[in-house]
């Protein structure tokens, strides 16, 4: 019993094999949880790293299931900066966490049997120590938070409904609160789906959808409104023919309301908003370019990730809406695709690009 198990995706793997490679110690790949389950029995390994951050494998539930297996096995999850996932796979049985490969250094300690205490499992946590109990703290946490924001615009919808007669400056302060509760509700449940997102426990609903109507639906619906109310500027340049891909429709929309949300925060009166949904290879891209506050450099990756944020923002660099860009990027993950943010530093725009595999 002298080898190290790793289970984790390709780019990962060759990362980690020098770190393997300093304590002399053999390693064991797998891809799959079943890969390392079938090596765990087969080699016996001492320990195990494990990937939870990334989007091919449910590396929470693996280290659950390693954790369960008959032999003696250490577990240590490895993520990228994201505080819930090292606490989920500590409730989920690891024995440890760390941030690869910022922490690298405790990661040797711990192969070489030096464990950091800070490292161990034990203390409760705000949703719960172990992942069901995540899950059901986030469904009350769902339930509970919806509660008042849902009186409050059912209330503004009835008041506005009795305005047929009522003055242009009640109704705009009206329609302007109603718009403000709606928004405070989407916050709320993005944060908490992208709880559920994390673990890989939002169920999905995909289904072949065409994503040119579906914006244009989203637009016609609730995104025009927001652009209006804004006073910007917006072109949509989508294609004609369709551009098919397996996704959850509902999910999309709650995306694309995300990202309308980014852009009206950082974008003034005259700023201008370009949506586009074009055939890229094998995908369909979809994109949202203004000319609002930039993306420093070094913070494209950073600003789609779950992260503390305000010292970013009083720097004078984009941030995320409370969690909605981490959500969107969780999401698209979720469903096979990507998500990237980037300013150019010539024309000063600011894209956010969403791609999904194409369906024929």
């Amino acid at each position: 019993m002298n080898g190290i198990l790793l289970v984790a995706s390709s780019e990962l793997l060759t990362s980690l094999q020098p770190e393997i490679a300093q304590t002399g110690l053999q390693s064991y790949e797998a891809r799959t949880g079943a890969e390392a389950l079938r090596l765990l029995a087969e080699v016996q390994p001492q320990a195990a790293l494990v990937e939870v951050s990334g989007a091919d494998l449910n590396g929470v539930q693996i280290c659950g299931q390693l954790k369960s297996s008959p032999e003696a096995l250490r577990v240590m999850a490895l993520h990228r900066g994201e505080a819930f996932l090292h606490r989920a796979a500590l409730a989920a049985g690891a024995d440890a966490a760390v941030d690869y490969p910022r922490e690298s250094a405790a990661l040797r300690d711990w192969l070489m049997k030096k464990d950091t205490p800070a490292l161990r499992h034990g203390e409760d946590v705000l949703l719960g120590s172990w992942l069901d109990d995540v899950l059901d703290t986030t469904a009350m946490l769902v339930h509970d938070l919806k509660s008042p924001i849902g009186i409050v615009i059912s209330t503004l919808e009835v008041l506005i409904s009795m305005q047929d007669s009522g003055s242009d400056g009640v109704m705009r302060l009206l329609r302007g609160a109603l718009s403000a509760a709606y928004r405070q509700m989407h916050l709320v449940l993005d944060m908490l789906d992208l709880i559920r997102l994390d673990v890989h426990a939002y169920e999905l609903d995909c289904h072949p959808c065409n994503l040119p109507e579906l914006v244009k639906d989203f637009l016609a619906s609730e995104g025009n409104a927001i652009i209006a109310a804004k006073k910007l500027q917006h072109e949509v340049l989508v294609a004609e023919t369709p551009l098919v891909a397996c996704v959850d429709a509902t999910l999309i929309w709650r995306m694309l309301n995300a990202l309308i949300d980014n852009v009206v925060k950082f974008t003034v009166q005259g700023d201008l908003l370009r949506i586009s949904i074009h055939p890229e290879d094998d995908r369909v891209a979809l994109t949202f370019t203004d000319n609002g506050r930039s993306i420093f450099p070094g913070y494209e990756r950073r600003i789609v990730e779950r992260a503390p944020r305000w010292k970013d923002r009083e720097a004078g660099t984009r941030t995320s809406v409370a969690m909605g860009l981490p959500f969107v990027y969780a999401a698209a993950r979720a469903q096979g695709g990507e998500m990237t943010a980037s300013s150019d530093p010539k024309t000063g725009m600011t894209t956010f690009k969403l791609t999904f595999p194409a369906v024929k």
